[in-house]
C-alpha cells in the first residue's frame, strides 16, 4: 500500500554531473539519497574523473544510477543526464553541493498542480568542512530585472518542469564560465520562476571551485555574447533596458578580468561599459563589482583560514 501512495507521487530526476570532486561526491550523494520526498530517481554521472571520485561513487551501495563517460564538459554531461531522466520534475546538483533534506518535497509543492515551472531557494555558502560561511536569500526572479542587473538569483537547490526543455535544449555547451545563468535567462523569458522562501541547499567554496579559479579571456568575455544573444533572441524594443544589460554584461566582464588579474583588459571593457551607460559612473554597484573583482579572492581565503584557526 505505502509503495503504491509513492508510485502517485510524480517521479524527480535529479542529476549530479561529477568531475574530480573526490572530498565531496559522497556528501552530495547523501543530501540526495536523504531527502524527505519518497520518489526520487538519481542520476550520477562521472564525467572522466582522474582523482579517485570514480572509486568512491563505485563503493556506495545506495540505490541510484551510476554513469561513467570520457570528459565531454559539465554542460554536456547535465544535458545527457536530463536527456535519460525520467522524471516529471528535473533539477541538478554540483558535486560538491548539497541539498537540506526537504529541498525535493518543499519544491514539489510548489510545481505541482500550478503554472509555476520552476522553483529556486535560499542557500548557504559553505566551506570545504561543510562549515557555514554565509547565508544567502536571493531577491524574487523577475527577468527584466535580471536581464538588466545580470545577477541570477538562481544557486542551487532549483527544480523545473521536464516540458521547460521543450524548448530549451539544456545548458549552452559553448559557455563554460556562466551556462547555468544563460540557461535561466533563457527559461525566465518564457515561464514562470517562484521562489520559495527557505534554506535549502548549500553551495560550497573551496580552492578548486569556480569562486578561486582564474578564468582565460574567452571565459572572461562570456557575459557579453549572453546578453547580446538573448537581446537578438528576444527582439526587445525596449532600448534602456538593452542598454542597461549590454553595458553590465561589460561590467561582469570586466570584473572576471580582474579577478584574473587582467587589468589592461578589465579598464577597456570598464570604459566600454561606461561609452554604453554613462550612469554607471554614479552607481555604487559598479564600485561593489569593481571591489568584488579586486578583493573577492582574499575574501574567501580569510573566511576560510580564520574557520581554521578556531578549530
Amino acid at each position: 500500500m505505502q509503495k503504491d501512495i509513492y508510485n502517485n507521487l510524480p517521479l524527480v530526476s535529479i542529476i549530479i554531473p561529477s568531475y574530480n570532486h573526490a572530498n565531496f561526491i559522497k556528501e552530495a550523494i547523501q543530501s540526495v539519497i536523504n531527502q524527505s520526498y519518497p520518489n526520487i530517481e538519481l542520476i550520477v554521472i562521472d564525467d572522466g574523473s582522474t582523482d579517485g571520485s570514480v572509486e568512491i561513487i563505485k563503493k556506495l551501495n545506495y540505490d541510484f544510477k551510476k554513469i561513467y563517460r570520457e570528459n565531454c564538459g559539465q554542460s554536456k554531461t547535465l544535458n545527457y543526464g536530463w536527456k535519460i531522466a525520467n522524471g516529471k520534475i528535473l533539477g541538478y546538483l554540483s558535486a560538491d553541493d548539497t541539498l537540506f533534506k526537504d529541498a525535493v518535497s518543499k519544491s514539489i509543492e510548489i510545481l505541482i498542480n500550478s503554472n509555476i515551472s520552476a522553483t529556486y531557494c535560499n542557500f548557504n555558502i559553505i566551506d570545504n568542512k561543510s562549515r557555514i560561511l554565509k547565508l544567502i536569500t536571493p531577491s524574487n526572479f523577475q527577468f527584466d530585472e535580471v536581464l538588466s542587473n545580470l545577477v541570477c538569483p538562481i544557486g542551487p537547490g532549483a527544480f523545473f518542469k521536464k516540458e521547460v526543455l521543450n524548448n530549451i535544449v539544456g545548458w549552452n555547451v559553448k559557455y563554460k564560465q556562466m551556462p547555468d545563468f544563460d540557461f535561466w535567462l533563457n527559461v525566465g523569458k518564457q515561464y514562470q520562476i517562484y521562489k520559495i522562501n527557505f534554506t535549502l541547499a548549500n553551495f560550497r567554496v573551496h580552492r578548486k571551485s569556480t569562486t578561486f579559479s582564474q578564468s582565460s579571456v574567452s571565459l572572461c568575455n562570456e557575459p557579453i555574447e549572453i546578453v547580446k544573444s538573448l537581446i537578438n533572441d528576444i527582439k526587445t524594443k525596449n532600448q534602456k533596458l538593452e542598454k542597461k544589460a549590454v553595458s553590465k554584461s561589460f561590467l561582469l566582464s570586466m570584473q572576471l578580468h580582474l579577478k584574473a588579474g587582467r587589468f589592461v583588459l578589465s579598464i577597456k571593457k570598464f570604459l566600454k561599459a561606461l561609452s554604453i551607460n554613462p550612469e554607471i559612473i554614479i552607481k555604487l554597484s559598479t564600485y561593489h563589482l569593481i571591489f568584488h573583482g579586486i578583493f573577492s579572492r582574499f575574501y574567501y581565503n580569510y573566511i576560510i583560514n580564520l574557520f581554521r584557526k578556531n578549530i
